[in-house]
C-alpha cells in the first residue's frame, strides 16, 4: 500500500483466506493517511489468535493488532473493526494521552475514524448507521442506542453517569467514549468542516509524538480553528454534561397548517441543538413550505 506493506495471519483452522479483509485494510490505511498524515510505523499485520486469548475483539498494538477469529466472519470485511483498530496507530499508540478526557483521545478518536471510514468507503447513510446501531460483526453495545438505554436507566433514578471530559479509565470509560464520543467528534466535524479539524489533527500528530496529548490541549487548537464559532459553546455542554439531549415532540394538525413543537424534558439548562425536521405530506396533498 504505497510502499507499505500490509498483511493478514490467519490460524491453520481458518476456513477462507482473508481477500475481503486485507482489501478493506488496504483502502482504510490509504484514507486515514489523508486525513492524519503518514502511518507512523513501517508496515502494518492483522495477526489471528485462538478464542481464549484474551476478552478482546481486537487488541492494537504499534503496528499490528491481534484479532479473534469471529473478526473475519463479517461480510464487509468489517469495515469498523479494521479502522478503529488501524486508527490507533496514531491516537494511543503514536499520539499518547493523558489526564482527564484521555479516553476521548485514544478510543473516542479511533472509533470516530471508523466512522469517517465507512462514510468514506460506503457512503454517508452507511456512516449514520453505524453511529446508531453499530453494524454486524462489531461491537452491539458501541452505538447511540446503547447509550440512549443507558442514559434513560440513569435519568430514571440510576447513577447520572459520567461525562466525556472526564472519563480516563475503565469500562464504562471505554463504553462511553465509543458509543457517545465519536457522536460527539463526528458533530464537531460538521461544526468545523472537515478541512479545519482534520488540520488540526495532523499538527497534532506532528506535535505530540513526544508528549502526552490532553483534551484541553486538544480542545484549545479546536476553539482557534474557527474563531467565528462558538466552538466552546458547543464543547462544554456535550464534553461536560453527562448523559444527552430527551427531547418530547407533539403535533397540530390545522386546516391550513402544522405545528410541531419540541419540548427539552432533561434536567439543567436546555441544549442548543441543530434538528433536523422531515415531514411528509398525505397521499393527494403538498407541503408547501416548512418554517
Amino acid at each position: 500500500v504505497d510502499g507499505r506493506e500490509v498483511g493478514v495471519h490467519r490460524l491453520r483452522s481458518a476456513r477462507e483466506a482473508a481477500d475481503v479483509e486485507l482489501g478493506a485494510i488496504a483502502a482504510i490505511l490509504r484514507l486515514l493517511e489523508a486525513r492524519f498524515g503518514p502511518y507512523p510505523y513501517a508496515g502494518y499485520r492483522v495477526v489471528e489468535v485462538p478464542d481464549g486469548v484474551g476478552d478482546f475483539l481486537g487488541s492494537s498494538e504499534q503496528g499490528f493488532i491481534m484479532v479473534r477469529p469471529v473478526a473475519f466472519d463479517a461480510p464487509d470485511g468489517n469495515l469498523a473493526l479494521f479502522a478503529h483498530e488501524l486508527a490507533h496507530g496514531w491516537w494511543g499508540n503514536r499520539v499518547a494521552s493523558d489526564g482527564p478526557g484521555s479516553m476521548l483521545l485514544s478510543e473516542g478518536l479511533a472509533q470516530f475514524s471508523a466512522v469517517v471510514a465507512i462514510a468514506a468507503i460506503e457512503g454517508e447513510p452507511a456512516a449514520a448507521d453505524f453511529l446508531r446501531f453499530s453494524r454486524p460483526g462489531y461491537v452491539e453495545e458501541q452505538c447511540a442506542r446503547s447509550f440512549f438505554q443507558r442514559w434513560r436507566r440513569a435519568w430514571n433514578g440510576g447513577e447520572p453517569g459520567l461525562t466525556l471530559a472526564e472519563i480516563e479509565s475503565g469500562g464504562e470509560a471505554h463504553l462511553l467514549a465509543d458509543s457517545k464520543g465519536h457522536w460527539v467528534l463526528e458533530m464537531l466535524r460538521r461544526e468545523l468542516g472537515d478541512e479545519r479539524l482534520f488540520a488540526v489533527l495532523r499538527v497534532v500528530v506532528r506535535d505530540f509524538a513526544d508528549r502526552p496529548l490532553t483534551l484541553s490541549e486538544l480542545l484549545t487548537r479546536c476553539v482557534a480553528a474557527a474563531p467565528e464559532r462558538d466552538i466552546a459553546g458547543f464543547l462544554a455542554q456535550w464534553l461536560e454534561r453527562a448523559g444527552a439531549p430527551v427531547l418530547e415532540h407533539t403535533f397540530e394538525n390545522g386546516r391550513e397548517r402544522t405545528r410541531v413543537h419540541v419540548r427539552p424534558l432533561q434536567p439543567g439548562e436546555p441544549y442548543r441543538l441543530t434538528l433536523e425536521l422531515a415531514l411528509a405530506a398525505a397521499p393527494g396533498r403538498s407541503l408547501h413550505s416548512v418554517v
